[in-house]
């Protein structure tokens, strides 16, 4: 047991640097090649809802390979290996961006294909009696993963850094972001395989009926995906109003994204240590609250530091609204349907990011990709994120926007 959990703190560690050193940094790629601010937001969001229609084969394709081990393995494998084209892209001298998106989509699909299967895997792996710190352990490791691929990504744009046959920065940070995630599947493949039991999961037709007859799990996937598409009608394009309007440096975008993530990891401990008594429906709605005006304040921004405090403000709100979704999805989900109904969560978020974006990058292109445009996006996106937060606090929760006195006290008594 102790091997498979010290194993699984070093995947976490090492996917994280993958997570800090190349994917934060693909809409930043993009801007670099030359996308336009609607192309650039779409480039964030389209390969994602891709990927979720590929990662709907995960059930059966689980099945058929016959071991969790081996599927997870191999699908982090193509995720590490979507990485390699983009190593050489620019030494090559591409220029498709067809081919750009159908890289990202494979990235992406891979990750939602090991994401399902790597819950059920892990609830196999640790014990119940240990799970609660073991994965605040492995949370805390992976949020400094994550800050040290932004350091180093940060430091190689700002100083131009290549090497050799790395004809640029964003060669090298690839590169790095491959052999983060390469060593990440290698760790994956020493840990213990789960039972058989493990591949008899429910189908996921059968899922999707029994979640559409309960109340509470329709509810919770009209709310993931209504809320889903008013954050995405502006999310995708924060990073070309950050780097084409704001006109930042690469020293100072990187110290925004470092922000973000500092600000989540005061979120995911502040919901740990003073919001655990409070139901996890209201601690989600909380969290949802925060989140909701912050595209909005953007355009009060004047420089680093307010963009900064914005952003590490944002990613507290963040850590606050993951940590209740994943207990939520932890105590409601059973064991034979996890896989399955992860999987059809996966997919309604990505369909609502895909609409989401559209819309934005709709109304972005509309009004001519200017200052306006991006008031335009962001004061509308801050809107319809209140509504929903407000419409479901009322009728999914019966909670209307105050804490019952109880709650208030649980608080206090922390």
């Amino acid at each position: 047991m102790r091997r498979n959990l010290h194993l699984s703190l070093w995947d976490a560690f090492f996917f994280s640097i993958m997570v800090g050193a190349g994917e934060s940094f693909l809409p930043a790629f993009a801007i670099h090649i030359g996308f336009s601010d609607t192309l650039t937001g779409l480039f964030s969001t389209v390969p994602l809802a891709a990927g979720a229609i590929v990662q709907l084969l995960t059930p059966w394709g689980l099945r058929r390979v016959g071991s969790v081990r081996r599927w997870v393995v191999a699908a982090t494998a193509v995720q590490a290996t979507a990485l390699l084209p983009l190593v050489f892209w620019e030494g090559l001298g591409l220029k498709s961006a067809f081919a750009l998106f159908a890289i990202a989509a494979i990235y992406w699909g891979a990750g939602y294909a090991a994401g399902p299967v790597w819950n059920r895997w892990m609830a196999d792996l640790v014990p119940q009696n240990v799970s609660a710190s073991f994965f605040a352990k492995r949370l805390s490791i992976s949020q400094y993963g994550v800050l040290l691929g932004l350091l180093v990504s940060g430091a190689a744009l700002q100083y131009g850094l290549n090497l050799g046959i790395f004809t640029s920065a964003f060669s090298l940070i690839f590169l790095v972001a491959f052999a983060s995630r390469a060593g990440s599947s290698f760790l994956l493949s020493m840990k213990e395989d789960s039972g058989t039991e493990v591949l008899r999961q429910k189908a996921l037709p059968a899922v999707l009926k029994s979640v559409m007859g309960r109340g509470y799990e329709r509810a919770l996937l009209v709310f993931l995906f209504l809320f889903g598409a008013s954050i995405f009608i502006s999310s995708p394009f924060v990073n070309p109003f950050l780097l084409k309007q704001l006109a930042m440096s690469n020293s100072v975008y990187t110290f925004c994204l470092i922000a973000l993530f500092l600000g989540k990891i005061v979120g995911y401990s502040l919901t740990h240590r003073y919001l655990g008594g409070i139901a996890t429906e209201r601690t989600l709605i909380l969290g949802a609250l925060g989140i909701s005006p912050m595209p909005a304040l953007w355009m009060f921004c004047t420089g680093g530091f307010s963009a900064g405090a914005l952003q590490f403000t944002s990613g507290l709100c963040w850590g606050v609204y993951e940590s209740a979704l994943t207990l939520i999805l932890f105590r409601r989900v059973s064991s034979e349907s996890k896989v399955a109904l992860l999987t059809i969560i996966n997919f309604v978020q990505c369909a609502a990011i895909l609409l989401g974006s559209l819309v934005g990058g709709s109304i972005l292109k509309a009004f001519g990709e200017n200052f306006q445009a991006y008031v335009v996006v962001f004061g509308w996106s801050s809107l319809l994120r209140v509504l929903v937060c407000v419409l479901f606090s009322m009728f999914w929760i019966g909670w209307p926007l105050r804490l019952p006195s109880r709650d208030l006290q649980l608080l206090n008594d922390k």
